[in-house]
């Protein structure tokens, strides 16, 4: 039974997350950004972001762009499992949900996955624009791996429970 929801998991991630991009793919004109600011690539999730600050807003903006980029794969694994798999009654498939929407290795993962695709800094209003992007055969390969994980701990721990509650039958 999760074999199967973690198939369909696996499918409905990766095509929301990548359909949510292309719609979000709304013209931004900001003065002063560049024309790759808030863009999205072919087969590439991308988030932009900017900071202000003189010299060191490049590498602030850097690090804001990884946080933000985690932020938004968080809201869209959270969204695609609401719209998706809200009707999930059993507590097995409620608890492998959960575990998918809890990634407490996302973070590393953003930051190992990531390309850093466009830097600008703009020196008139000292102004950093970035650009980053994780490819769709990377988001894919990483969720399948996280689902084999999640699978395996949720089988290991019904098996702990079974043979907890085999001990406390008494003969």
């Amino acid at each position: 039974m999760l074999e199967s929801l973690a198939t369909s998991l696996l499918k409905t991630l990766v095509v929301f997350i990548f359909q949510k991009s292309l719609e979000s793919g709304a013209q931004i004109d900001i003065e002063g950004a560049p024309r790759w600011y808030g863009k999205q690539a072919y087969g590439m999730f991308c988030v932009s972001t900017y900071y202000r600050d003189g010299l060191g807003a490049v590498d602030i903006a850097k690090e804001k762009l990884y946080r933000k980029m985690e932020e938004r794969i968080r809201e869209l694994i959270q969204i695609a499992i609401y719209e998706n798999f809200r009707d999930v009654k059993d507590p097995k498939e409620v608890s492998f949900l959960e575990a998918v929407a809890k990634d407490p290795k996302l973070g590393l993962y953003v930051k190992s996955a990531m390309q850093i695709r466009n830097i600008k800094y703009d020196e008139d209003s000292r102004t950093a624009f970035v650009r980053g992007c994780i490819s769709q055969e990377s988001f894919e390969l990483y969720q399948s791996r996280r689902l084999k994980e999640i699978r395996k701990a949720v089988s290991v721990k019904r098996a702990e429970e079974a043979i907890k509650e085999l001990e406390e039958i008494e003969y």
